[in-house]
């Protein structure tokens, strides 16, 4: 047990690199800017492709100041428009049973946050949607009326 209390395994870990991507570039007015739309945040590809705007709050994935595109829907100032993509890579690292512990009871807390935060919203969707169906039959109401009025005079 003494031997193997450093006990460590090799897994595949994700992270994200920047590449370098070629065309564009700020020519003649009429010409398009190429480029990307990236979130610093979220470290995604937010708009790739993106041709026609110059700057990244020009960009037709933002809406009120903010992404549409990126997981978090961060505000314009999160993103940038260069030259470069984001990529999804792996590499072989090394990990001792409690960093893989460790790392089991993080996604065991955030899988348990955002099952409770999707069971609160489908009870608010419930609920919406019973206030919207006795909102539809009142109306529907009012018109029955409405007509019965109508047809007496």
């Amino acid at each position: 047990m003494k031997n193997n209390k450093n006990f460590t395994v090799e897994v595949d870990e994700a992270y994200k690199e920047k590449e370098t991507i070629s065309g564009g570039g700020r020519g003649a007015l009429w010409m398009n800017y190429g480029g990307a739309v990236c979130c610093t945040v979220c470290e995604e590809n937010c708009h790739y492709p993106c041709t026609l705007a110059w700057y990244a709050k020009h960009c037709e994935v933002m809406k009120d100041g903010r992404c549409t595109s990126c997981y978090r829907k961060c505000p314009v100032s999160d993103h940038v428009k260069e030259q470069w993509i984001y990529v999804s890579k792996t590499r072989k690292v090394q990990k001792t049973f409690k960093d893989m512990k460790k790392k089991y009871e993080e996604n065991k807390t955030e899988s348990e946050n955002k099952s409770s935060l999707l069971e609160n919203l489908k009870k608010e969707r419930e609920e919406l949607q019973n206030n919207k169906d006795q909102l539809l039959e009142d109306s529907f109401n009012h018109v029955v009326t409405l007509e019965q009025i109508a047809l007496k005079h």
